[in-house]
Protein backbone atom coordinates (compact mmCIF):
# COMPACT_ATOMS: atom_id res chain seq x y z
CA UNK A 1 0.00 0.00 0.00
CA UNK A 2 1.29 3.37 -1.49
CA UNK A 3 1.33 6.07 1.95
CA UNK A 4 -2.31 7.84 1.65
CA UNK A 5 -4.08 5.89 -0.83
CA UNK A 6 -5.80 2.34 0.34
CA UNK A 7 -4.87 -0.93 -1.27
CA UNK A 8 -6.32 -1.66 -4.41
CA UNK A 9 -7.12 2.09 -5.48
CA UNK A 10 -5.28 3.29 -8.89
CA UNK A 11 -2.35 5.91 -8.51
CA UNK A 12 -5.00 8.31 -10.58
CA UNK A 13 -7.76 8.02 -7.67
CA UNK A 14 -6.90 10.07 -4.30
CA UNK A 15 -10.08 10.20 -1.72
CA UNK A 16 -9.45 14.27 -2.34
CA UNK A 17 -10.48 13.47 -5.75
CA UNK A 18 -12.51 11.30 -5.03
CA UNK A 19 -14.51 14.00 -2.95
CA UNK A 20 -14.17 16.62 -5.39
CA UNK A 21 -15.63 14.28 -8.14
CA UNK A 22 -18.74 13.59 -5.78
CA UNK A 23 -19.03 17.20 -4.96
CA UNK A 24 -19.11 18.32 -8.40
CA UNK A 25 -22.04 15.20 -8.77
CA UNK A 26 -23.86 16.41 -6.09
CA UNK A 27 -24.01 20.27 -7.62
CA UNK A 28 -24.94 18.86 -11.13
CA UNK A 29 -27.90 17.09 -9.28
CA UNK A 30 -28.59 20.51 -7.12
CA UNK A 31 -28.77 22.38 -10.58
CA UNK A 32 -30.59 19.82 -12.51
CA UNK A 33 -33.57 19.58 -9.98
CA UNK A 34 -33.57 23.30 -9.24
CA UNK A 35 -33.81 23.32 -13.25
CA UNK A 36 -36.94 20.98 -12.89
CA UNK A 37 -38.40 23.12 -10.75
CA UNK A 38 -38.23 26.19 -12.22
CA UNK A 39 -39.66 24.69 -15.84
CA UNK A 40 -42.28 22.96 -13.54
CA UNK A 41 -43.09 26.44 -11.68
CA UNK A 42 -43.22 28.11 -15.29
CA UNK A 43 -45.37 25.18 -16.25
CA UNK A 44 -48.00 25.51 -14.13
CA UNK A 45 -49.06 29.07 -14.63
CA UNK A 46 -52.45 29.68 -16.49
CA UNK A 47 -50.47 32.26 -18.14
CA UNK A 48 -48.30 32.11 -21.30
CA UNK A 49 -44.57 32.81 -20.79
CA UNK A 50 -41.81 32.77 -23.08
CA UNK A 51 -38.02 33.73 -23.22
CA UNK A 52 -36.44 35.25 -25.99
CA UNK A 53 -32.38 35.89 -26.13
CA UNK A 54 -30.35 38.61 -27.20
CA UNK A 55 -31.07 37.49 -30.99
CA UNK A 56 -34.62 36.98 -30.15
CA UNK A 57 -34.26 33.17 -30.24
CA UNK A 58 -36.86 31.75 -28.04
CA UNK A 59 -35.11 29.83 -25.62
CA UNK A 60 -38.12 28.57 -23.60
CA UNK A 61 -41.31 28.74 -23.40
CA UNK A 62 -44.40 26.73 -21.45
CA UNK A 63 -47.08 24.67 -22.61
CA UNK A 64 -49.92 27.64 -22.35
CA UNK A 65 -47.95 30.20 -25.01
CA UNK A 66 -47.09 27.27 -27.48
CA UNK A 67 -51.08 26.87 -27.14
CA UNK A 68 -52.02 30.57 -27.10
CA UNK A 69 -49.87 30.86 -30.58
CA UNK A 70 -50.95 27.40 -32.06
CA UNK A 71 -47.85 26.05 -32.39
CA UNK A 72 -46.04 23.10 -31.09
CA UNK A 73 -42.34 23.91 -28.83
CA UNK A 74 -40.29 22.25 -30.96
CA UNK A 75 -41.84 24.49 -33.96
CA UNK A 76 -40.92 26.97 -31.75
CA UNK A 77 -37.69 26.88 -29.92
CA UNK A 78 -34.56 28.33 -31.98
CA UNK A 79 -36.55 30.22 -33.98
CA UNK A 80 -37.15 34.29 -33.52
CA UNK A 81 -40.18 36.35 -33.17
CA UNK A 82 -39.54 37.17 -35.99
CA UNK A 83 -39.62 34.42 -38.12
CA UNK A 84 -42.27 33.47 -36.18
CA UNK A 85 -44.56 36.19 -36.73
CA UNK A 86 -43.10 38.35 -39.36
CA UNK A 87 -46.91 40.64 -39.41
CA UNK A 88 -45.73 42.16 -35.49
CA UNK A 89 -42.32 43.71 -37.31
CA UNK A 90 -43.41 47.49 -37.43
CA UNK A 91 -46.36 47.10 -34.63
CA UNK A 92 -46.26 48.27 -31.47
CA UNK A 93 -45.75 44.81 -29.94
CA UNK A 94 -42.48 45.33 -31.88
CA UNK A 95 -41.96 48.58 -30.46
CA UNK A 96 -42.78 47.85 -26.94
CA UNK A 97 -40.50 44.92 -26.90
CA UNK A 98 -37.34 47.45 -28.45
CA UNK A 99 -37.94 49.66 -26.21
CA UNK A 100 -37.98 47.60 -23.94
CA UNK A 101 -34.84 46.38 -24.48
CA UNK A 102 -32.89 49.45 -25.18
CA UNK A 103 -33.98 51.54 -21.72
CA UNK A 104 -33.70 48.32 -19.98
CA UNK A 105 -36.98 48.83 -18.06
CA UNK A 106 -40.03 46.38 -17.79
CA UNK A 107 -42.33 47.24 -20.56
CA UNK A 108 -47.03 46.37 -19.89
CA UNK A 109 -49.23 46.75 -22.63
CA UNK A 110 -52.15 45.39 -24.05
CA UNK A 111 -52.16 44.49 -27.80
CA UNK A 112 -55.30 42.81 -30.07
CA UNK A 113 -53.76 40.47 -32.38
CA UNK A 114 -56.38 40.20 -35.56
CA UNK A 115 -54.81 37.00 -36.48
CA UNK A 116 -55.78 35.20 -33.20
CA UNK A 117 -58.81 37.03 -32.54
CA UNK A 118 -57.73 37.72 -29.10
CA UNK A 119 -56.81 40.33 -26.81
CA UNK A 120 -53.36 40.10 -24.93
CA UNK A 121 -51.76 41.59 -22.08
CA UNK A 122 -47.93 41.67 -22.80
CA UNK A 123 -45.12 42.13 -19.44
CA UNK A 124 -41.92 42.46 -20.90
CA UNK A 125 -39.02 41.89 -18.47
CA UNK A 126 -35.46 42.65 -20.32
CA UNK A 127 -32.37 40.69 -19.12
CA UNK A 128 -28.62 40.90 -19.74
CA UNK A 129 -29.60 38.01 -21.80
CA UNK A 130 -32.60 38.53 -23.52
CA UNK A 131 -36.03 39.05 -22.52
CA UNK A 132 -38.49 37.16 -20.83
CA UNK A 133 -42.31 37.98 -21.70
CA UNK A 134 -45.57 37.08 -19.32
CA UNK A 135 -48.49 36.99 -22.00
CA UNK A 136 -52.22 37.13 -20.05
CA UNK A 137 -55.04 36.30 -22.47
CA UNK A 138 -57.82 39.08 -21.58
CA UNK A 139 -60.40 39.07 -24.34
CA UNK A 140 -63.22 38.29 -21.80
CA UNK A 141 -61.91 40.99 -19.82
CA UNK A 142 -62.28 43.55 -22.42
CA UNK A 143 -65.21 42.38 -23.83
CA UNK A 144 -66.83 42.92 -20.74
CA UNK A 145 -65.48 45.94 -20.11
CA UNK A 146 -66.87 46.88 -24.14
CA UNK A 147 -70.46 45.48 -23.15
CA UNK A 148 -70.25 48.09 -20.21
CA UNK A 149 -69.23 50.53 -21.92
CA UNK A 150 -72.05 50.41 -24.48
CA UNK A 151 -74.47 49.94 -21.73
CA UNK A 152 -73.30 53.14 -20.13
CA UNK A 153 -73.44 55.27 -24.14
CA UNK A 154 -77.09 53.57 -24.52
CA UNK A 155 -78.48 55.25 -21.33
CA UNK A 156 -76.75 58.42 -21.76
CA UNK A 157 -78.52 58.62 -25.17
CA UNK A 158 -81.46 58.49 -23.26
CA UNK A 159 -80.75 60.85 -20.81
CA UNK A 160 -79.85 63.24 -23.44
CA UNK A 161 -82.96 62.66 -25.27
CA UNK A 162 -85.05 62.97 -22.23
CA UNK A 163 -87.34 66.17 -22.27
CA UNK A 164 -87.08 67.02 -18.92
CA UNK A 165 -84.60 67.78 -16.83
CA UNK A 166 -82.61 64.92 -15.49
CA UNK A 167 -80.10 65.23 -12.89
CA UNK A 168 -78.72 62.50 -10.71
CA UNK A 169 -76.57 63.38 -7.64
CA UNK A 170 -74.50 61.29 -5.02
CA UNK A 171 -75.63 61.61 -2.08
CA UNK A 172 -72.76 60.00 0.59
CA UNK A 173 -69.86 60.96 -2.15
CA UNK A 174 -71.42 64.53 -2.67
CA UNK A 175 -71.12 65.04 -5.98
CA UNK A 176 -72.64 65.14 -9.24
CA UNK A 177 -73.41 62.35 -11.44
CA UNK A 178 -75.24 63.34 -14.45
CA UNK A 179 -76.85 66.28 -15.34
CA UNK A 180 -78.02 66.33 -18.87
CA UNK A 181 -78.32 69.30 -21.77
CA UNK A 182 -81.73 70.25 -21.09
CA UNK A 183 -80.56 70.70 -17.35
CA UNK A 184 -78.16 73.45 -18.23
CA UNK A 185 -80.50 75.43 -19.89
Amino acid sequence: MEKGRPTGTPASETPARSLGEANQKTARSQQEVAEEYGVSILESIGDGFWVFDREWRCTYINNRQAQLVGMSKEDILGKTVWELFPDLVGTEVYRQLHRAVAQQTPVHFEHFNPTWQGWFEIRVYPSANGVSILTIEITERKQTEEARQDRQRFVQQLAEMSPGLLYLYDVVEQRNIYINARSLL
